[in-house]
């Protein structure tokens, strides 16, 4: 079939160039697959490192950080191969990070109920409240629970914000998904990471720019 070669020009200013091959569709170039990994990369660790950050939990960032990283560029992969029913991809990530709390429900709970104490005590030191008395007093024997209910929590963050820039390309799923992130020490006066929380700011913009340059592909296709 004749290959036509179009350019839209979108209200912001950016100009996006693509492909047109019969009925298929748009065709977005490799090197957009690798930018849209990179999106996904800086939006789940600004969020997760935000967090991690504001409320000063104890666990290991050389080794969470690795693993978004190879989290999103994973699901980026498989989004990009597996063609029909796309949303499995998130069912199975559910199923798996469920058989995972079965398997390790002791060493999770327990990791939860760490890294809820640091959360308490980080809390009520920007409050002024009443000092706590944490239950768990640190050790480094904890790291291996909190850094795996970091990591459980990652993995299922990646699935979904990958869903929503390779197949849904959605702001405001992205929006949704991270804010809450930032806002659950903000709203207690807690600071995060400057340079995480930039990050999680520049992914907003990111998202933005690219939704809006898919709804105006979408619209040249009909």
């Amino acid at each position: 079939m004749k290959r036509k070669e179009r350019t839209s020009r979108v209200d912001n200013g950016i100009t996006i160039s693509y492909s047109k091959l019969g009925n298929e569709g748009i065709k977005y170039p490799f090197l957009n697959d690798i930018m849209l990994i990179f999106l996904t990369i800086i939006s789940a660790v600004g969020a997760i490192m935000t967090f991690v950050t504001i409320l000063k939990l104890n666990i290991i960032p050389e080794l969470v950080v690795p693993l978004i990283v190879l989290f999103s560029a994973v699901f980026g992969f498989v989004f990009r191969v597996v063609k029909k029913y796309r949303f499995l991809v998130i069912v199975a990530t559910f199923l798996l990070g469920g058989i995972l709390l079965f398997i390790f429900k002791d060493s999770l709970f327990k990791g939860f109920a760490i890294l809820y104490e640091q959360a308490k005590i980080t809390i009520s030191e920007y409050m002024f409240w009443d000092e706590i008395t944490p239950q768990y007093k640190w050790e480094n024997a904890f790291y291996p629970l909190t850094n795996s209910v970091l990591i459980l929590l990652s993995l299922v963050l990646c699935s979904l914000m990958s869903y929503f820039l390779f197949v849904h390309p959605s702001f405001i799923a992205i929006v949704l998904l991270t804010f809450p992130f930032f806002e659950i020490g903000a709203m207690y006066g807690a600071i995060p990471n400057r340079v995480y929380f930039s990050m999680m700011l520049a992914s907003w913009t990111g998202s933005l720019t690219f939704t809006r340059a898919t709804n105006q592909k979408q619209k040249s296709k009909r």
